[in-house]
């Protein structure tokens, strides 16, 4: 059984968290579980070969540019990077499962692949964390309508079935012309659930492992936390770097 990693940032990005994720992910992952690094406008070359570096202007910038200029919501241009990352890796990464990690992930403890395992099995496509268990705590409505899932850990089976058709999926919905109805906004978390729905039978909802319904980022409260945290959204850029350092001890 063969993994494999994928993550993206720009310079920027890994002058402030992106360095710590690169150099705890080299210290704690595996040695023959690459992390493949989508490095958009910056020159990361690692000598050991543990990280890979892909040239995300050469492998996603043009069909990238096909889609920013369909919307004004500049967040949707930003995770927009991610996914076509995304559907590189998926489909040009030799490996039978392929996790997606983002940048701002970081890691304190060593993993094997007996962990990795457990959020995804031979016979499931996709392993994620789906939002919709915040739905059901809150005692919306009954019958779902809205698709999103927290997707800073997003392991695919390279091997299932119905692997091709969930990634053209997932590109049809960049391809629209415009936003799809079923979704709020067209960012990767909702675009990654959308793509998932057809095969929802197939999906490993990884947010059943949350030891709590009060988070909206179920990975921070579940097995994976004693392995790694999702420094995620406004409060990673608050943080000084000793933030960092001290939680990965790199």
């Amino acid at each position: 059984m063969k993994f494999a990693c994928i993550t993206s940032m720009h310079q920027a990005y890994f002058d402030h968290i992106g360095n710590h994720m690169i150099e705890s992910y080299k210290t704690y992952w595996p040695k023959d579980i690459p992390l493949y690094l989508y490095a958009e406008n910056m020159d990361y070359k690692d000598p050991s070969g543990h990280v890979i570096t892909v040239d995300w202007n050469e492998a996603c910038e043009k069909d990238w540019k096909t889609f920013a200029i369909k919307s004004d919501d500049s967040r949707a241009h930003r995770f927009g990077k991610k996914a076509y990352a995304s559907m590189h890796g998926w489909r040009n990464i030799d490996a039978d499962f392929i996790i997606w990690l983002d940048a701002d992930m970081l890691f304190q403890k060593h993993i094997n692949e007996e962990v990795l395992q457990k959020t995804l099995s031979d016979n499931q496509l996709v392993g994620l964390f789906d939002n919709d268990y915040q739905r059901i705590h809150r005692g919306e409505e009954p019958v779902r309508t809205k698709w999103s899932a927290e997707s800073g850990y997003v392991i695919v089976n390279k091997k299932h079935k119905n692997f091709k058709e969930f990634v053209d999926r997932y590109q049809e919905i960049y391809d629209l012309p415009e936003k799809p109805e079923e979704i709020t906004n067209w960012w990767d978390n909702e675009t990654l659930m959308l793509s998932a729905k057809d095969f929802i039978s197939e999906v490993h909802d990884l947010s059943q492992y949350r030891t709590t319904n009060k988070t909206q980022t179920p990975l921070n409260k579940c097995f994976l936390a004693d392995y790694m945290s999702h420094f995620k959204g406004k409060s990673k850029k608050r943080r000084e770097q000793t933030v960092f350092t001290e939680y990965t001890k790199v």
